[in-house]
């Protein structure tokens, strides 16, 4: 079976819901200024105020947290901390 993945760009400190249940983070990728930190939740909705699971310096540098990824039963959401950054995060079904 072939992996599906999904690159989602975030743009802007407002919270992104990615995927509202059984979601697998791949990676997350600076796509141009990278400058504050990335928020990753595991959330089915935006706001819901949850901790954040990671909180990632986005110093330029690539985020993966392991070879097949991270599940996030609950659903996933990306934060930025500064409104200028923008990132790609790379995202499946979870397995």
């Amino acid at each position: 079976m072939q992996q599906s993945y999904t690159l989602t760009t975030v743009t802007g400190a407002t919270e992104v819901l990615i995927a509202s249940s059984n979601a697998r983070l791949i990676s997350i990728i600076p796509q141009g200024t990278a400058t504050g930190t990335v928020a990753v939740r595991e959330a089915s909705a935006i706001g819901g105020g949850s901790t954040a699971r990671w909180t990632v310096p986005t110093t330029g540098t690539v985020f993966t947290p392991g070879d097949a990824g991270v599940s996030f039963a609950g659903g996933l959401t990306v934060q930025l901390s500064v409104g200028g950054d923008t990132f790609g995060v790379i995202w499946g079904p979870k397995l």
